[in-house]
């Protein structure tokens, strides 16, 4: 039986999908400790900067890989950083925990296809 041209093809970038969900994972958890840690005291620029280096890295790399709603809630992530960075309003860590939360459910959606 011959093979048809689908059932040939193989995804030549599955192996490197599959390598930068796993690192989306380790940073939405490590925005999870951001969060976390804004709970028991207001961040420092540090904390404020690595985070927002964090976000800012999702924004483009999701768009590469094809999610872009994933892009589309990590510019609007980074863009809080940035107002939470100049203002220290802490009610911006909410709109950053919501935009947070909604980000991992994107994710797990991604690694379950």
């Amino acid at each position: 039986m011959a093979k048809t041209a689908a059932a040939e093809f193989t995804d030549p970038l599955a192996d490197l999908r599959a390598a930068y969900l796993a690192r989306l994972r380790n940073r939405a958890d490590g925005l999870t400790e951001f969060l976390v840690a804004c709970r028991d005291r207001s961040p420092d620029e540090a904390m404020i900067a690595e985070y927002h280096r964090c976000v800012h890295s999702m924004v483009s790399s999701a768009a590469i890989f094809g999610h872009a709603r994933l892009s589309a809630l990590a510019r609007n992530a980074e863009r809080a950083f940035e107002a939470f960075a100049e203002t220290g309003k802490m009610s911006l860590v909410r709109q950053i925990e919501d935009l947070v939360f909604e980000a991992e459910v994107v994710i797990k959606s991604a690694r379950s296809r």
